[in-house]
């Protein structure tokens, strides 16, 4: 399977870049590659651990 690189936050103010399984397209679908990104106060949020996945 192939695989890509990401960047994971493992606890508050810590990432590492890891390597996972590129996610396959549905048959209906298709896979984009990003070029970009913003960040929120949301994600500032869950970097500085006062947030959490549910």
């Amino acid at each position: 399977m192939p695989t890509m690189k990401a960047l994971q936050l493992v606890a508050p103010r810590q990432t590492v870049l890891a390597e996972v399984p590129r996610p396959t397209a549905p048959a209906d679908g298709l896979l984009l590659r990003t070029r970009c990104v913003s960040i929120c106060s949301t994600d500032i949020s869950f970097y500085e651990g006062h947030l959490f996945p549910s």
